[in-house]
């Protein structure tokens, strides 16, 4: 004998119809879609140009790797011990941009150009790193959103 699957006085939702009432700010990837759009509106004018972020530090090098293929940029990821222009200077220790996790964006464009998406990621990361933290500690996800806010609009990530 086969069991009913109906109970009266219940009504069957569909599962998209179900989703569909979630509110925008409930969804999964809302965090990580707002902290994305927060650090593109940040650095507008540079994803949407041709242009870098300048900076004190840039020098006359606005298109260093510009004539590079994609494989003798690929050869810039191992480091020499020392450094032929500086007399024999020991770099072996110092901190190279090739060992960040973002550094393959270089080999599609221009040194500076790499830079300014890496801002733009370091922010993301920043604040997407920072909400996801403070859920695991069970902060409320608008504290851990505002929180995630201003810890990406941290002077230090701003002025790097």
């Amino acid at each position: 004998m086969a069991k009913k699957s109906k109970r009266v006085g219940h009504e069957v939702v569909s599962a998209p119809a179900a989703q569909a009432t979630v509110p925008l700010w409930g969804r999964r990837f809302f965090p990580a879609v707002f902290f994305l759009l927060l650090s593109l509106i940040y650095f507008y004018e540079f994803p949407l140009s041709d242009q870098i972020i300048y900076g004190t530090d840039v020098g006359t090098d606005y298109h260093e790797g510009a004539n590079l293929s994609v494989w003798e940029k690929i050869q810039t990821v191992s480091q020499p011990m020392w450094n032929p222009k500086m007399g024999g200077f020991p770099q072996s220790e110092e901190i190279r941009p090739q060992y960040f996790p973002t550094y393959p964006i270089y080999f599609f464009t221009v040194f500076q150009r790499y830079i300014g998406w890496r801002y733009i990621l370091t922010m993301f990361i920043a604040g997407l790193g920072m909400y996801t933290y403070l859920r695991q500690v069970n902060i409320g996800q608008w504290a851990a959103l505002w929180a995630g806010v201003a810890f990406m609009s941290a002077p230090t990530f701003l002025a790097f």
